[in-house]
């Protein structure tokens, strides 16, 4: 091959380089322009009603609540659950329960009220 040849062949990759490139560009821009699902609240379903999650720790120990059962199925944080039993974040195996009048879930080491959703 002489040198004008392997100029040529530079030229065309570096075009075909630069054209891959270009098209990469756009495809991330336009990925970030997607919508995103709405995250939903952190939601448990138990008889039949939505309880949202907001993190508030409930006084009181562990033997003073009626447990009910436990959390058996996660569905994705962008969808309420539909079932019985199951939370749209890590909770499987977490406990529910009554204490007083509150519903609650036992998670990291307390209970927390869980609220009903309207």
């Amino acid at each position: 091959m002489d040198r004008k040849h392997t100029k040529t062949i530079i030229i065309i990759m570096a075009a075909i380089i630069f054209g891959l490139l270009v098209a990469v560009g756009i495809l991330l821009v336009n990925a970030a322009k997607i919508p995103m699902p709405a995250a939903c609240p952190p939601s448990v379903r138990w008889d039949g009603q939505v309880y949202a999650y907001r993190g508030e720790k409930l006084s009181g120990d562990h033997a003073a609540a009626e447990v009910l059962g436990n959390i058996t199925a996660v569905v994705d944080l962008s969808r309420m659950p539909q079932n019985d039993g199951e939370a749209n974040w890590p909770a499987v195996g977490a406990e529910i329960g009554k204490i007083g009048d509150e519903t609650a879930i036992y998670v990291y080491s307390a209970w927390y009220r869980l609220e009903p959703e309207k």
